[in-house]
């Protein structure tokens, strides 16, 4: 006589899933610079979030961990090196770094052209509002916020929404286009 099964959560199917197993960001080495150990962790930090995130998440307002992990690599690395992090392999750090020059160096806009057409998905975390997006996507986000903003970059960032809101080829154009409309006069 067969003996019955063992009573193991695999049969009762209710085993808990697999682990989903992310295969770690490699470490970015640009090519032009050497990189200091201090940065190069609080890049490694910073690409183990998953999502791009504003400085407060959740409905209480709670600080965001991976904005914390974004301002720790502004608050090490010099201009050339955040502009050498839109290269990043990770999505979270380009999206990030990008989103800064375009608030922050309007010597460095021109060279947003690649981001602003970088149609790798990265989720988004705004407030309580989580969604997904594109990393071109938070990049167009983020210079219509330098011009709401009256940041060093507003002219520069305008001047580049309305080159982007002609430019029918743009993955951005419509961002642009709402963005130019929502300004007043």
């Amino acid at each position: 006589m067969p003996s019955a099964p063992a009573a193991s959560s695999e049969i009762r199917g209710d085993a808990p899933p697999p682990p989903v197993l992310v295969p770690p960001t490699p470490r970015f080495d640009a090519p032009t610079m050497a990189l200091s150990a201090p940065l190069q962790d609080a890049i490694d930090a910073l690409g183990a979030h998953k999502r791009i995130t504003s400085a407060k998440i959740g409905a209480g307002g709670v600080a965001s961990e991976t904005y914390a992990a974004y301002e720790r690599v502004v608050a090490i690395a010099n201009p050339e090196e955040e502009r050498a992090l839109i290269d990043h392999p990770n999505a979270v750090v380009r999206g990030y770094l990008g989103g800064h020059l375009a608030r922050f160096h309007a010597s460095h806009l021109p060279e947003l052209s690649e981001l602003l057409r970088d149609l790798t998905p990265v989720q988004q975390q705004h407030g309580c509002m989580v969604g997904g997006g594109t990393v071109a996507s938070y990049v167009a986000m983020t210079l219509c916020d330098a011009v709401h903003r009256q940041d060093a970059t507003a002219e520069e960032a305008r001047d580049l929404l309305q080159e982007l809101a002609g430019d029918a080829t743009s993955p951005v154009q419509a961002e642009a286009l709402r963005c130019l409309d929502s300004l007043p006069g």
